[in-house]
């Protein structure tokens, strides 16, 4: 009885998604697929409620339905997540869009995600010197993030952060700005679509590794089953006009490799080329390796006509 109950309930699951659709959705994801990775990092992060990433670590392969579901997840706890994280929650919700499409997921994601969600934190420094209490200052730093989802492949994105000093002697210092604002996801034909006042990161950031500003577009493609993704964009901070692109390639759940390049319009500062990896594979221990050139002019002026290496 138990047997022939399991089979009705997988049978009308199947029904239910219908022809192909179904047969796709119950498809497995291979054990060396980069979701894996992805989930695994969203889950250490506390965004995927009820999962831990050892579930993610190739003990057990899972269907792309059941990615659908952990993508779903991810996309509720999006306002929570960094930078970085909700570039892994666009890809994810990119890669199981149709699942979550024929499974009637992401209509209920996108009812629950639809409100505008705000968070962010306030600190308040305080300083007191016994010998030299006239020096003391206090300070207060606000951070304020907003995150509001367009429609079901892209998303709003931002952030201000101000500071304000003062000074025993009636002083004060203040200063804000808009270090964020920016829309990411599947757009204009590409896979990975990140347009606005973003930050910047190349390969293991070694090049770049900042939270911004960084105004202008970053497209991005993966090629040859979703382990290969290039990036390139056109950005401009400082002052200067940045030409970026990167390539990542995870061949597996514990390593990625990177290639990355950046060069400023004028070729003063930036003509850098940078090669890397992270490794993951030993327990509590992560391997973080890369190597960059630097041809720009100034460099080498700076450096008795030769390249800068690190």
């Amino acid at each position: 009885m138990i047997r022939k109950l399991v089979f009705l309930c997988v049978l009308a699951l199947v029904l239910g998604f219908g022809g192909t659709a179904g047969a796709a959705a119950l498809a497995d994801v291979p054990a060396d697929h980069w979701a894996y990775k992805s989930a695994a990092t969203l889950a250490d992060a506390g965004l995927l409620p009820g999962y831990q990433s050892t579930a993610f670590q190739g003990e057990r392969v899972l269907t792309r339905y059941e990615f659908a579901i952990i993508a779903a997840k991810a996309m509720i706890n999006q306002d929570k997540a960094t930078d970085e994280q909700v570039i892994e929650i666009a890809k994810l919700q990119t890669e199981f869009s149709p699942e979550l499409e024929k499974m009637g997921i992401r209509a209920g994601v996108k009812e629950k995600a639809a409100k505008v969600k705000i968070g962010g934190e306030v600190r308040t420094r305080y300083e007191w010197g016994k010998d030299s209490p006239t020096s003391a200052q206090n300070g207060t730093r606000l951070r304020l993030e907003i995150t509001s989802p367009l429609n079901a492949d892209l998303t709003f994105h931002g952030k201000y952060e101000g500071e304000t000093a003062f000074s025993p002697g009636g002083t004060s210092d203040g200063k804000g700005q808009l270090t964020q604002a920016y829309i990411i996801g599947k757009g204009l034909g590409f896979d990975l679509m990140i347009l606005g006042r973003q930050f910047l990161l190349l390969g293991q950031g070694l090049l770049a590794e900042a939270d911004g500003p960084a105004d202008g577009i970053a497209v991005g493609s993966y090629i040859g089953g979703n382990k290969l993704l290039l990036v390139g964009g056109c950005l401009e901070t400082a002052g200067y006009t940045y030409l970026v692109g990167n390539i990542g390639y995870t061949p597996g759940k514990d390593l990625s490799l990177s290639v990355s390049y950046a060069k400023d319009q004028e070729n003063d500062y930036y003509n850098s080329l940078a090669a890397g990896f992270t490794y993951k594979g030993i327990p509590d221990l992560k391997l973080t390796f890369e190597y960059g050139k630097n041809r720009a002019a100034y460099v080498k002026t700076a450096n008795g006509g030769h390249s800068a290496d690190a």
